[in-house]
């Protein structure tokens, strides 16, 4: 029906954008240096006391979005073909029916 996007992203970790962060620490030297180390530390540290080394499969397809957990990578990526095939299955959402205005008496052309 639709393309089916699947995407598999280790569960609670800060995504980086290394580029931006390489640019700020140029700008403001002295600030970087420390909370770059500090940032990244606290994500590894939510990733494995809090989300205990998980894995979360994103699906997209059809305008829908669904996140599934699993408890390790290889988990994740032998239910990626499965996942793929029922979300094929998604049916596209139905389109919105546009909103009628009130008018005022017989006429059709003037809304309140």
């Amino acid at each position: 029906m639709g393309d089916v996007f699947v995407e598999v992203r280790r569960t609670g970790s800060v995504e980086w954008p290394y580029e931006a962060a390489i640019e700020l620490m140029w700008v403001t030297l002295g600030v970087s240096l420390l909370t770059i180390p500090i940032v990244f530390a606290a994500s590894r540290l939510t990733y494995l006391l809090i989300f205990r080394r998980g894995w979360t499969l994103h699906i997209t397809a059809n305008l829908r979005i669904e996140s599934f957990r699993y408890p390790s990578k290889a988990a994740a990526l032998a239910d990626v073909d499965r996942q793929r095939a029922l979300a094929a299955e998604w049916l596209p959402p139905e389109p919105e029916k546009p909103v009628r205005l009130p008018t005022r008496g017989r006429s059709k052309r003037r809304p309140l």
